[in-house]
This record gives structure tokens, C-alpha cells and sequence, in this order.
């Protein structure tokens, strides 16, 4: 008798287990249809108060946001020494004015605001949201460190980070940067980073940088976080990553 109560109960949690899967994908496909359907709105957090959401289990969000547009110009060639000039002077300007913010929060909303402590974040973070005893800047989002090749020739600044970007990730590079295999470790650190955030606090916020967050928010899949919301690479591109717990 023992026997068979004791297959019944396992039998019986296995059961329940599918039936919790089965309706974590239906809430993650409600999640994804209502970032969908708003679209050309800028970007909130998944409301609390649709359906059952809320009411029986936990919803933990994520928003990743790259920053604007540098306040720099990148028109024309440049030799190695202008493109060497140039990535310096990248990491300390400030982004063009903000019209209309990608994420906009609700009055009062407790959220977590992570930066990145290099300035064209930062300064992101302060045009978005207007609070600077809000944001916490951090250097563990910068972005994925990088060097100039030093080689004969002229080119648009993009055709040499590039070529500098593709030298680095197999790893030819001075002692000067960091490996790509660290920096992709870096990133694993900052995804589990946020995890940690976003149990605390339900939801966090991150306003860093292009390379830097596509590792992130894989990491993040990799941790069981479904990609609701992809708006893509350009300047100020948003992501929403939620996890139900």
C-alpha cells in the first residue's frame, strides 16, 4: 500500500510540475503579446495588475537599455593615431538630448537603476530618468574594453574598430585590454548581477552598452530568463527580460 501512495504522490508531482511549465509559457507568451501590442509606445515595465499574473505568482523584470547617441563626430578617415584620439575621447562625452525617453516609468515606481560608469550611460540614465540619487553607476557595466591595431592606413572610424574588434576576439591584442574570454566572463558576472537585483527588487534596470548587453541578456537566457521584448541594436534599443518565480 505504501508502495503505491508513494507512486501516486511522485506520479502526482511530476503532473503538477508540467502543469506549472505549461503555465509559465502562457504567461511569458501574455508577457511578449503586450510588449508586441504596445510596440510604438515607449517602454514600461509589465503591468501588475493584468490577470493572474500577480496574483499567484511573481514576475521578475529586467529592462536593458544602450545608450544615446555620443556627442561626437565619427564623419570622415582617420589614421591610427586619429582613430586611437578618437576612442579616448568616445569614453568621455556625453549623448545628444533625449526627446522622447525609450522607458518611462510610472509615478513612484520602485525600480533598481544600474549605469555604467563610463559617461555616455550615465548621462543616458540622467536625461531618461532625472534622478541622479536614483541611479547607481557602476564600472562593472562598462563596456567590453578595446584598443585601436596599430596599422598603415586610412579608414572610417568603423572600419577600425572593426578590424580591432575582430583582432581582439581572436586574440591578437597587446597586455593593455582585457581578453575576450574574461570579458565575456565579466558579462556572465553582471547578468547574475541583475538576477540577484531583480529577486531583491522585483525590477531592475540597465543602462549600459551594445556589446556589452548582447552577452549579458544571453547569460540571462542561459539563467532561465525569457527575451519578451527585443527593440534592437541602434542608440537607446531597449530589451525586457522576465523570469516568474
Amino acid at each position: 500500500m505504501i508502495k503505491y501512495l508513494y507512486i501516486a504522490f511522485v506520479w502526482g508531482s511530476l503532473l503538477w510540475g508540467i502543469n506549472d511549465k505549461s503555465d509559465d509559457k502562457e504567461t511569458y507568451s501574455e508577457i511578449k503579446s503586450w510588449y508586441k501590442n504596445n510596440k510604438d509606445k515607449p517602454v514600461t515595465f509589465y503591468p501588475s495588475y493584468i490577470g493572474k499574473t500577480y496574483d499567484d505568482e511573481s514576475v521578475l523584470q529586467i529592462i536593458i537599455i544602450r545608450h544615446g547617441a555620443p556627442e561626437i563626430n565619427k564623419n570622415g578617415w582617420f589614421s591610427y593615431k586619429a582613430a586611437k584620439n578618437y576612442i579616448k575621447a568616445y569614453d568621455t562625452v556625453g549623448v545628444s538630448s533625449i526627446k522622447e525617453p525609450p522607458v518611462i516609468l510610472e509615478p513612484h515606481e520602485e525600480v533598481k537603476i544600474f549605469s555604467s560608469s563610463l559617461f555616455r550611460a550615465y548621462d543616458t540614465s540622467l536625461k531618461i530618468f532625472h534622478d541622479e540619487d536614483a541611479i547607481y553607476m557602476d564600472s562593472a557595466f562598462i563596456e567590453f574594453q578595446r584598443e585601436i591595431i596599430p596599422l598603415p592606413l586610412i579608414l572610417p572610424i568603423k572600419g577600425w574598430t572593426g578590424i580591432s574588434r575582430f583582432f581582439w576576439m581572436i586574440g591578437l591584442h597587446s597586455s593593455a585590454v582585457p581578453s575576450f574570454r574574461s570579458e565575456k566572463s565579466r558579462a556572465a558576472m553582471d547578468a547574475e548581477l541583475l538576477g540577484e537585483a531583480a529577486m531583491q527588487h522585483g525590477k531592475v534596470i540597465l543602462v549600459a552598452h551594445g556589446f556589452l548587453n548582447k552577452y549579458i541578456i544571453r547569460n540571462l537566457k542561459k539563467n532561465g530568463w525569457d527575451h519578451s521584448y527585443n527593440g534592437g541594436n541602434d542608440y537607446l534599443a531597449v530589451q525586457v527580460l522576465t523570469k516568474i518565480e
